[in-house]
C-alpha cells in the first residue's frame, strides 16, 4: 500500500502571522550608497590589461568602451576608491515593533576615503537599537551592552557593488581602525546563524537583512533611473553617476555628496513602494509619502 502524501498549505492568517514575526525582528533601517571614482594607482599597479583598457576609455570619456575591446567601462568593485557616502537611518519612535511613527536621518558624507569607511561603519552601528545595564554582581562592574535589533540594509546593487566596495576599501585603510571600528565590521560579518534565527547573518545571499532592489526587482541589471520611472518616482537632477569623476576632478565633492544623497531617497522610497505592493507591507517601513521631505545634511569627514 502507498503511503499517502500529505499537502500543507499556509492559510491567510499564518502568512500575516509571519509577516508580523519579521516586523518584531526587523525595527531599524539603513539605506544606503556609495559614490565612487578609478582607483588609478591601484589599476596601473595590480590591474590586468583589460581593467587599464576600461581606465583608458574612461579617460577618453568612452563609457561604452565602443572604440575599444571592452565591452563596457565597469571596474571591479575593489578598483572603486570612494568618494561619497550617503545613509539614510530609520527607526521606530516607539520601543513597539509595530510603530508606525519614525525618525529619520538623512546624511551624506564626503572626504578622506578612510574617514568615509569608518563614517560607514558608524552609521551602521547608529542604526542598531542598543540598550545598556549596569552589572554589579561581580568584583569588577561592567556595562552590558544589548542589541535589540540590527538594521536591515536597504540598497541598489548594494550586494554586487556598493558592499563589496567598501568591504575590499576597508581593508585598504584597516590601519586606522580602531577598536569599536572592528567592532561593528565584525558584526557585519557574522555568520555563525545561517538562517538567522537568533541573530543577522548579512553576507547570506538570502539574508533578511539586506534588501537590494536591483536583484529583487529583475534578478539582473537594472538602473536605478528606470526602476524608479517605473514607480513613478522624480529622477534625480544633480548630475549622472557618468559625471562624477570629472565632478571630483573639479573640486565639486559636496556636490557629488548630494547626488549621492538622491539616490539614497529615491532607494527609501522605492523600497517603499515595493514593500507595499509586492511584499504585502511585510517591512514596518515608512510610506512613500512620510519620505518626500527629509534635506541631507551634508557633512565633510575630516
Amino acid at each position: 500500500m502507498s503511503k499517502q502524501k500529505t499537502r500543507i498549505m499556509h492559510n491567510g492568517k499564518d502568512i500575516v502571522k509571519e509577516r508580523k514575526n519579521l516586523a518584531r525582528k526587523i525595527s531599524t533601517y539603513l539605506v544606503f550608497d556609495i559614490e565612487t571614482i578609478p582607483d588609478t594607482e591601484m589599476i596601473d599597479l595590480v590591474g590586468k590589461d583589460k581593467d587599464k583598457e576600461k581606465l583608458e576609455c574612461m579617460r577618453r570619456g568612452d563609457q561604452n568602451g565602443e572604440n575599444g575591446t571592452a565591452q563596457n567601462t565597469f571596474l571591479l568593485p575593489h578598483f572603486h576608491h570612494i568618494v561619497a557616502v550617503s545613509t539614510l537611518i530609520i527607526k521606530p519612535h516607539s520601543e513597539t515593533p509595530e510603530s508606525r511613527h519614525f525618525s529619520v536621518d538623512l546624511t551624506a558624507a564626503y572626504g578622506a576615503e578612510k574617514d568615509l569607511v569608518r563614517h560607514f561603519w558608524q552609521r551602521f552601528r547608529d542604526a542598531m537599537l542598543i540598550s545598556t545595564r549596569k552589572d554589579d554582581t561581580g568584583e569588577n562592574p561592567e556595562t552590558i551592552v544589548n542589541i535589540s535589533s540590527f538594521p536591515c540594509l536597504v540598497s541598489f546593487n548594494g550586494k554586487s557593488f556598493d558592499m563589496p566596495a567598501i568591504v575590499a576599501r576597508t581593508l585598504k585603510h584597516f590601519k586606522f581602525l580602531n577598536e569599536y571600528d572592528r567592532t561593528r565590521i565584525a558584526l557585519y560579518h557574522d555568520s555563525f546563524d545561517t538562517w538567522e534565527n537568533t541573530t543577522t547573518n548579512y553576507r547570506h545571499r538570502y539574508t533578511k537583512y539586506h534588501v537590494d532592489l536591483c536583484w529583487e526587482m529583475t534578478g539582473s541589471s537594472i538602473s536605478l533611473a528606470a526602476a524608479c520611472h517605473l514607480a513613478g518616482i522624480p529622477a534625480k537632477t544633480e548630475m549622472d553617476g557618468k559625471n562624477v569623476w570629472k565632478a571630483y576632478q573639479e573640486g565639486k565633492q559636496q556636490e557629488i555628496a548630494r547626488y549621492c544623497a538622491e539616490d539614497v531617497l529615491a532607494t527609501a522610497q522605492l523600497f517603499s513602494v515595493w514593500n507595499e505592493v509586492f511584499l504585502g507591507s511585510r517591512y514596518n517601513f515608512p510610506a512613500r509619502d512620510e519620505l518626500s521631505d527629509p534635506e541631507p545634511k551634508v557633512i565633510e569627514i575630516t
